[in-house]
């Protein structure tokens, strides 16, 4: 029986103490890492894996990475994506708002009659100040229709009380409403008869100079005359209250003749005062002029109120716009933080430890000026991230959005899932505030110059 020779267990566990060739990295390079190990034995096949010297070439793993960056990104986008549908809506409103308040004040003012109304009191104003003869005082270009109306309407009273005396011929006492209001129409018309002698002869004295004769014997015969009047009707009304008073001791009361002249000059001195008051306060020069100055005033109010809503809808819409700008760049500084990380443990830290240290790394990218020329001294940048920045600026991000500019030049990188940012980035660059506040500047500028020319 012939034995077959089984091999030494010594050879065999030699065998297997034996050290296998180690593996080369995932991207195929030979570290200093792989040297550390030791040499495969020289009879061992080794299957050499050199990877690209070229370092925007991405491997495996580190495409790996920069894809899970951007779905991170996209991630954080999304946690973002209420904050900014609620500041877009919010955005949205606001410039609804000063459209409105711009175009209402734009309507305002190219009606124009807010600066005819400042126009024509400037000029008013300047012919006033320019004539010779002095305007009458303001209280009595004020308080004349008020005294006018109050004597007016006692002089209305007592006409009707005279003619319900004189007229009445019923058996009972009470005239009736007919006859009341026959009684009122010789009290209106002697007010109408004391309105137009005063209207007739204020135009008369207002049609002879200032320096004439006939002027300057009314200015002087006039007031004296009227204080005369008064004077002698206070004096009567006192003597006649003073006897009336000692009545008892003298053993006389007042005769009623008194007491009809002292009614019937009180009545023709009332009249008198009215007429005088009419053609002594008016001014139809004075008169225009404050008419002019309230219709100023009260239009001043209205382009204080229109000016303070698009003012305040102006204001509404920049803050708006930059609330929304601000949710926009932490959403975009939350993507960039995911790509950055990926970048570093993805491809700067395995490479780091991995390949040699003298070995370049990809290039960082700059920002690029999407310019034929340079702009202050920045060269436009070149290259395949360049493009597809810009590709992305056209597509999506239409404000120029920095922080999604990838980090290395020439690095073919995943297209990132922006979530809600294009829109937002539209919203952005359509609600621009800076149209409007143009159209606001230039509302005002014309409003000036309508006032300076219409003055």
């Amino acid at each position: 029986m012939v034995l077959t020779e089984e091999p030494p267990r010594a050879a065999a566990g030699r065998g297997r103490s034996r050290r296998e060739p180690p593996s080369y990295c995932a991207d195929g390079c030979r570290c200093a890492l792989w040297e550390s190990l030791g040499e495969a034995e020289p009879d061992a096949p080794a299957v050499r894996k050199e990877h690209h010297p070229d370092p925007a070439v991405l491997g495996y793993a580190e495409t790996c990475a920069l894809l899970g960056g951007t779905q991170t990104g996209l991630r954080r986008l999304l946690d973002a994506a209420e904050t900014m549908r609620a500041r877009r809506q919010a955005l949205i409103r606001a410039h609804h708002d000063a459209d409105a308040a711009v175009n209402a004040y734009e309507r305002f003012v190219v009606e124009g009659r807010h600066a005819q109304q400042v126009g024509r009191a400037c000029r008013d104003e300047r012919a006033l100040a320019a004539r010779e003869r002095p305007a009458p005082p303001t209280w009595l270009r004020i308080f004349r229709w008020p005294a006018i109306l109050l004597i007016g309407t006692f002089d209305v009273w007592f006409f009707q009380q005279y003619f319900l005396d004189v007229g009445y011929t019923g058996a009972d006492e009470d005239p009736g409403l007919v006859q009341n209001l026959i009684a009122l129409v010789p009290g209106i018309a002697v007010v109408f008869m004391v309105l137009l002698s005063a209207t007739l002869v204020g135009g008369l004295v207002r049609r002879r100079s200032a320096g004439s004769r006939v002027a300057r014997l009314l200015g002087v015969v006039v007031p004296v005359v009227y204080l005369v009047l008064v004077l002698g009707l206070v004096g009567y009304f006192a003597f006649l209250r003073a006897y009336d008073s000692f009545a008892d001791e003298i053993d006389r009361q007042v005769a009623v003749d008194d007491k009809v002249i002292l009614i019937g000059a009180l009545i023709g001195l009332l009249t008198l005062t009215s007429i005088l008051m009419k053609v002594k306060g008016d001014d139809p020069e004075a008169d225009a002029v404050f008419v002019a100055r309230l219709r100023r005033r009260r239009s001043e109010r209205r382009c204080a109120r229109v000016q303070a809503s698009a003012k305040a809808s102006l204001a509404r819409h920049v803050e708006a716009y930059s609330d929304l700008r601000a949710a926009r760049d932490e959403g975009l500084s939350r993507f960039r933080e995911a790509m950055l990380e990926a970048y570093r443990r993805g491809i700067l830290e395995p490479r780091a430890q991995q390949r040699p240290g003298a070995e370049v790394p990809p290039a960082l990218t700059l920002p690029p000026v999407l310019h034929a020329t340079a702009v202050n001294g920045a060269v436009p940048a070149k290259g395949a991230a360049a493009r597809e920045y810009a590709r992305l600026l056209d597509d999506s991000l239409v404000d120029g959005a920095g922080p999604l500019l990838p980090e290395f030049e020439d690095i073919r990188q995943p297209r990132p899932s922006l979530g809600p940012l294009p829109e937002i980035c539209r919203v952005l660059a359509r609600l621009d505030p800076a149209p409007l506040q143009e159209r606001w500047q230039r509302v005002e500028r014309r409003l000036t110059e309508d006032i300076a020319r219409l003055s």
